[in-house]
């Protein structure tokens, strides 16, 4: 176990009785004073290393936080749910329990508020890898949708060459059939999706949420297919760049906005290689749920657009013609829709 990550333990459970526990002094006393802190995930070490790593980057990137660090004191029911992930990671893991870690090693840098952190705490446990078995039928549709995605050249194309802008480099081939997905299933809203090493992480209860919104208004099921496609497009380029780049910098805690050079940062309205790569698919950052709310959504746009997709070919999406509705976003390195972010006491 690291000395960080100990120092945590231990020191959350030096006041069992207090109500809110006090990142503030715990940040200064325990780390602030260590030099340097640790931040570097190697992205190919072997999988004992990467969960050390991976446990005390996400404590040092609570440190390293300017809105994390806004507030001193959190609500200790929320702290006790990554105390307790720590806790039980220190010697051996499960696949919920990684999948947890992941997630909250992007979150640790998320640019939010501290309502938005107490509760993504609380609620990080229940992350749950849905098993093949008990999972929603259309899941096999998009896995042969995924296959699809993976031997077009165009869509390799699309996520090297945004990566290899974003790094300002030529970076090595990556082979995305190697590349799994697993489906989780989550009470956290609207986390669509996150990224680990050689994993993409998909909500399965984001999509059920999308087809129930498409069921109420009378969607048929080849419309629901087009528009479930589209948003599995948006998600999958959108988190395999944040693959790409961790992969190829060898660093699974790097973030695109401490690559960006001050030219790059003018040329982007979003600093994230996420927001990148979906505004050159879709020409907008689309929230495809709140979209088919619209009643002058414009299928035939999507449709073909699809067709195109499937073809080998990135068309260029209209989404005022669609119709589209543009998602609300903030930098949490994976993938969130903030419109269904609701705090709770």
């Amino acid at each position: 176990m690291s000395q960080i990550v100990d120092k945590f333990i231990e020191y959350y459970e030096s006041s069992p009785d207090m109500k809110q526990f006090d990142f503030g002094i715990f940040l200064k006393n325990e780390i602030a004073t260590r030099s340097p802190t640790f931040r570097w995930l190697s992205y190919n070490c072997d999988e004992s290393l990467f969960i050390a790593q991976l446990r005390e980057c996400i404590i040092t990137n609570l440190e390293k936080n300017p809105n994390f660090k806004n507030t001193d004191l959190y609500r200790k029911k929320s702290i006790e749910k990554l105390y307790n992930i720590l806790k039980k990671t220190s010697c051996n893991i499960t696949e919920e329990q990684l999948a947890q870690l992941v997630f909250l090693l992007a979150f640790s840098k998320a640019k939010t508020g501290k309502l938005h952190f107490e509760n993504t705490f609380f609620l990080s446990d229940s992350i749950q890898i849905v098993q093949k078995k008990d999972r929603l039928d259309v899941l096999d549709e998009l896995d042969k949708f995924h296959k699809v995605l993976i031997s077009l050249s165009s869509v390799h194309e699309l996520i090297i060459d945004t990566c290899n802008e974003i790094l300002e480099m030529r970076i090595a081939e990556i082979d995305f059939a190697s590349v799994r997905l697993k489906y989780f299933d989550s009470f956290i809203p609207g986390l669509n999706g996150f990224s680990g090493r050689d994993i993409i992480y998909i909500s399965e209860r984001e999509i059920e949420a999308l087809i129930n919104e498409m069921n109420v208004r009378k969607f048929s099921l080849g419309d629901q297919l087009t528009i479930l496609k589209l948003n599995f497009f948006r998600l999958f380029i959108h988190e395999s760049a944040h693959l790409v780049i961790r992969k190829s910098s060898n660093n699974m805690n790097i973030s695109t906005p401490e690559l960006l050079s001050e030219s790059q940062k003018k040329k982007y309205s979003k600093f994230e290689a996420g927001f990148i790569i979906e505004n050159k698919a879709f020409n907008d950052f689309i929230d495809w749920e709140e979209s088919v709310k619209e009643k002058d959504i414009n299928l035939e746009p999507c449709k073909l657009y699809l067709d195109q997709l499937i073809s080998n070919k990135i068309g260029n999406f209209d989404p005022k013609l669609a119709h589209t509705v543009k998602r609300q976003s903030i930098i949490t390195n994976c993938d969130f829709n903030l419109r269904k972010v609701k705090y709770f006491e």
